[in-house]
């Protein structure tokens, strides 16, 4: 794909050599101006003609993004670029000395490939998660038959809008509240904090009060979700390595969905602890004393 805009943008700056949409163009403080045609471009590069060059002259070829050493230029004839430099402020720059009055460049924004590299290694951690997951249960369904009185049983599968265990004593509430609300805040910030320790104290008081954790760690990454998605479709922004600060304004409410889903398993190691002492202190239904194991 040519991309015609930035010739005439490169033209238009002069001296500055950059253009207004921060795609790549190039400039020279040494006189004539070469011409930069974008041939070819994807999310993570850029494929450049420059055309009109001075052989063995200098000049600024300038990528009109923030300076970052994540990105890499490449020209025929030369090779490596090196590191790019602080021009005009802001944007990355190269010095060229130029080989040939015409030559192709290259742009890469490098760190892409350890996304890839990582996304690669993600999804094969979730194909073995799975496995994992469903081939033991895959043998126990088959052998169920086969299977002893004494076999320990599957586990449940339990809905998250399920009654919990029942109320904690008044200290351990408000123990487990405040602890995770005094964390919660100072790892996000402190609103997180008192909204986390305010649902951890209803899952408690409440019968279905876990589920506020639960459903409400879901409609946060709903939010985030949408919110990201709604910007990236109306506004078309560019994939590159400041892509994730564009939404800064919903990394609250992503942290506060972690939160969240941080205090529900704090809840549930808190009332298993609880019935763990209620049966090794042997409660009996009302009326019935319980007596040691052997005798009465």
């Amino acid at each position: 794909m040519t991309d015609t805009t930035s010739t005439a943008a490169a033209a238009r700056e002069g001296m500055r050599a950059h253009t207004q949409s921060g795609t790549p163009a190039a400039g020279t403080r040494w006189g004539g101006s070469p011409q930069v045609s974008v041939t070819g471009q994807s999310s993570t590069s850029y494929a450049l003609h420059v055309t009109g060059a001075q052989p063995g002259k200098p000049f600024w070829l300038v990528l009109g993004q923030s300076l970052s050493p994540g990105w890499t230029a490449s020209a025929a004839g030369i090779g490596d670029l090196g590191q790019p430099r602080l021009v005009d402020g802001y944007a990355n720059g190269w010095l060229v000395t130029a080989p040939n009055p015409s030559f192709d460049v290259t742009m890469t924004w490098t760190p892409q490939t350890r996304v890839w590299i990582s996304l690669a290694v993600s999804a094969v951690a979730l194909l073995g998660c799975l496995l994992l997951a469903l081939w033991p249960f895959r043998r126990r369904r088959a052998n169920r038959l086969d299977a002893e009185p004494d076999d320990q049983p599957l586990p449940d599968v339990i809905s998250p809008l399920a009654r919990g265990d029942g109320g904690a004593r008044p200290l351990t509430v408000a123990a487990t509240a405040i602890g995770t609300g005094l964390l919660t805040g100072l790892v996000i910030t402190p609103l997180a904090g008192v909204i986390v320790g305010a649902l951890t104290a209803l899952a408690f008081v409440l019968q279905r009060g876990r589920a506020l954790l639960r459903l409400g760690a879901v409609a946060c990454l709903l939010i985030s979700a949408a919110y990201v998605v709604e910007l990236q479709w109306h506004y078309g922004l560019p994939l590159n390595g400041s892509w994730p600060a564009t939404f800064s304004k919903v990394a609250t409410i992503s942290w506060l969905a972690v939160g969240l889903l941080a205090a529900d398993v704090v809840v549930e190691m808190v009332q298993r602890s609880r019935g763990r002492h209620g049966q090794q202190g042997g409660d009996a239904p009302a009326g019935e004393p319980a007596y040691p194991e052997g005798g009465c």
